[in-house]
């Protein structure tokens, strides 16, 4: 039912996307909290101080926040001819997932992240058989440096980017030498205003943070949430199992696109080993938005979605069932 519905777009769907997305959050706003999460960001933690004394709008702010990915992401794979233009799937997965556990209903460094790396993803997926894109090369590096300020680990996006080249057959140095240079030019303004402001000890913590191993997920307790973990597993095993077939049936630059989701998605679990003390479903979220690209691509070039639609839906039941009674 849910896939069907979100395979188009009409106003009326769009009014259920935002009732199931208001359902999810109800526990959020009954019981309002603000995560304190100094690690693996430098600006999330001093961000969250403006919010201590106001849990309701740091709530209100990070929902807005999460509708705003969620379409922009949507538009992202529309713009790219990745997913058909009357879809908002795209969308209600992004939600689902980021919606996925208790520990994401608030304002946290991954979604502060995606606001930077989802218009990265835009600008890769743009550059593919384009001459001379270095302006959109610099922005991607620049983009994916910022979201680094938030969520620490997302320094090693560097290698996706790189990735991506590979499989777009950029060889020329002049583009990596830009990404790179975009890249570490945040930094460099960064260095230069904590310096004069005597706070380069900052950037050191955040180094830290970067490149320390830390092997101490927080792994959820209880059948539900469990059962929530398996559920997303199986969904992107399944995905996986039937994405080859469907990259065959699709042109060469849609068949480069998708394999950019899935480098993605590599490079985001390798960061997760440096996430070391967060809850389990905070860790693994920096990996949702490339799941729900891939996601969307498999279910709306699928003929035969029965199945795939009944774990889609229990899925959802089971978050339903975890933020509201749980």
């Amino acid at each position: 039912m849910l896939v069907r519905n979100f395979r188009n777009s009409y106003t009326l769907n769009h009014i259920l996307f935002w009732i199931a997305g208001l359902l999810l959050w109800l526990p959020a706003f009954l019981h309002p909290e603000v995560v304190s999460l100094q690690e693996n960001s430098l600006l999330t933690g001093h961000i969250l101080k403006w919010f201590e004394k106001l849990p309701l709008v740091s709530t209100l702010f990070a929902l807005l926040l999460l509708f705003f990915e969620a379409y922009y992401l949507n538009y992202v794979l529309i713009g790219n001819n990745i997913v058909p233009r009357n879809s908002i799937f795209t969308a209600f997965i992004y939600f689902l997932l980021m919606s996925s556990d208790k520990s994401l209903l608030t304002l946290h460094p991954v979604l502060a992240a995606n606001l930077f790396l989802m218009p990265a993803l835009n600008h890769i997926l743009k550059i593919y058989m384009q001459e001379n894109a270095f302006a959109t090369v610099f922005n991607i590096g620049f983009l994916t440096a910022l979201a680094s300020f938030f969520l620490a680990p997302s320094v090693w996006l560097i290698f996706f980017i790189w990735l991506t080249f590979i499989v777009y057959r950029i060889v020329s140095w002049r583009e990596w030498l830009i990404s790179l240079t975009g890249y570490v030019l945040p930094y460099l303004f960064l260095f230069t205003w904590l310096f004069w402001t005597d706070s380069a000890g900052l950037m050191s913590e955040m180094a830290g943070e970067a490149v320390s191993v830390r092997s101490n997920l927080v792994f959820p307790s209880g059948m539900i949430r469990i059962a929530i973990i398996t559920g997303l597993i199986l969904l992107l095993l399944w995905t996986f199992l039937g994405l080859f077939d469907k990259i065959t049936e699709q042109k060469i630059s849609i068949r480069k696109k998708i394999w950019s989701f899935i480098w993605l998605i590599a490079v985001s679990l390798f960061s997760i080993l440096w996430m070391g003390g967060l809850p389990f479903h905070l860790s693994i979220a920096i990996t949702f938005a490339a799941i729900a690209g891939i996601s969307s691509f498999y279910v709306l070039h699928l003929r035969k979605m029965f199945f795939y639609e009944m774990l889609v839906n229990l899925l959802t039941l089971l978050i339903l069932i975890n933020n509201l009674f749980l």
